[in-house]
């Protein structure tokens, strides 16, 4: 067991796979290796990867044989994660970030005022997070069509922020909840 709290923030999961970050004045060698170690010796942790300058520790699991809340059990008796929320969310309870401004809170209240009249106007057919990429792949295909050669934005840039864009605000595991509380638009 990790003597010290290392203060660690789980940055993403999937079943299967998860990433663990570490706060910048815990990242050093001799810490990612104990972590390392630990969790090799765990059933069920197929390899572990840590990255010493990111601060990340990348754990891919067999999702059959340990789940996980068992890892971030293991991870909090190990004292390598503070506090996490597995409410669906994936966000740590601790945040590093400020308050969101009143500016910040203006425009997604803005943006939500477009995404439910999108919404309402399409009889729940599109929202604001479907129409945006869309309007992006669209230039993207417009610009790769007419010459790609003449556009201020490379297709191919625009077409990455169409997919990029879509994915983000429509991750797989968010719910309709999740959704109304996130920052994304709408």
């Amino acid at each position: 067991m990790i003597s010290n709290a290392l203060g660690a923030v789980v940055e993403s999961y999937v079943p299967g796979r998860i990433r663990v970050r570490l706060p910048r004045e815990r990242r050093d060698t001799s810490v990612l290796s104990e972590v390392a170690s630990i969790l090799a010796g765990v059933d069920g942790i197929k390899s572990v990867k840590t990255n010493e300058i990111t601060g990340s520790i990348l754990v891919e699991y067999d999702a059959d044989a340990i789940n996980v809340e068992e890892l971030i059990a293991l991870g909090k008796t190990a004292n390598l994660i503070d506090d996490f929320d597995l409410s669906g969310t994936g966000t740590s309870t601790k945040s590093e970030f400020p308050p969101t401004s009143a500016t910040a809170r203006s425009i997604l209240a803005g943006f939500r005022a477009v995404d439910r009249m999108v919404h309402e106007l399409s009889r729940g057919l599109l929202d604001a997070k479907t129409i945006m990429p869309l309007t992006l792949f669209g230039i993207s295909l417009r610009n790769y069509l007419r010459s790609p050669q003449r556009s201020p934005v490379p297709w191919y840039t625009l077409l990455w922020y169409a997919y990029s864009t879509f994915m983000q605000w429509n991750r797989p595991g968010r719910t309709t909840t999740d959704r109304a509380n996130s920052t994304s638009p709408g």
